[in-house]
């Protein structure tokens, strides 16, 4: 296959380019064991932070998010899995997820599954955490793609979209016990939602495209 000259430049897994998103294997995610809960007066678990905190430990609303190890060389990439901080930068810039070229604010192509969108009214609001997908990796992304692949994919010309909330796992109680052992289920938190907000550790943002023009569509193989 044919490869746009930003992808072709990408580090190779297995022969596949490495989306921008991607992490490789010396990058990983920490963070409870340098956390700590501030105490009431009444002995109740209230917000978090961490013991050694600087400031880009938390974004724009004051939310913390996960650490990450300081990246290596590239090494082995974890294909399908998900960046935290590039995440929340595509997001932010725009930028591609892929090959992370900067996009038009104004007019960002994002490749969202049919999955988010397929029940979704025309006009309407859509929430995601999937970063946006710049026009010359849109062919490559749907077809070297498992999951566009499994559950199809539209193409969509966002004209205004704003920053929601954050997907991530509250701490503290029975989140604490269920995140130690595991159990633990990121869901999505508004921004409006501060006091649960001071419990979460955030590992992606959520955005609301608000003008989108839906270009084409993929169907599930």
């Amino acid at each position: 296959m044919s490869l746009p000259d930003p992808l072709a430049a990408r580090p190779r897994h297995r022969g596949l380019p490495v989306p921008h998103l991607a992490p490789f294997f010396d990058e990983h995610m920490h963070g409870d064991d340098h956390l700590r809960f501030a105490v009431g007066s009444d002995g109740a678990l209230g917000g978090i932070r961490y013991v050694d905190e600087v400031p880009d430990d938390r974004d724009a609303e004051g939310v913390l998010w996960i650490r990450m190890t300081p990246p290596g060389r590239a090494t082995v990439a974890e294909m399908g899995k998900v960046h935290p901080h590039r995440q929340r930068e595509c997001m932010l810039a725009p930028a591609c997820q892929v090959c992370a070229t900067p996009l038009p604010a104004d007019a960002v192509p994002w490749v969202l599954p049919l999955s988010e969108v397929a029940a979704v009214p025309a006009g309407a609001t859509v929430r995601t955490v999937t970063p946006p997908t710049c026009l010359a990796c849109v062919a490559p992304s749907r077809q070297l793609c498992p999951l566009l692949r499994r559950v199809g994919s539209r193409l969509c010309i966002v004209r205004s979209f704003r920053v929601w909330g954050v997907s991530g796992c509250e701490r503290g109680g029975a989140a604490t016990v269920a995140a130690l052992t595991g159990t633990a289920r990121t869901r999505w938190i508004p921004y409006t939602d501060t006091a649960t907000l001071g419990r979460v550790i955030a590992e992606q943002l959520v955005v609301e495209l608000a003008d989108l023009d839906q270009v084409d569509e993929i169907p599930p193989r």
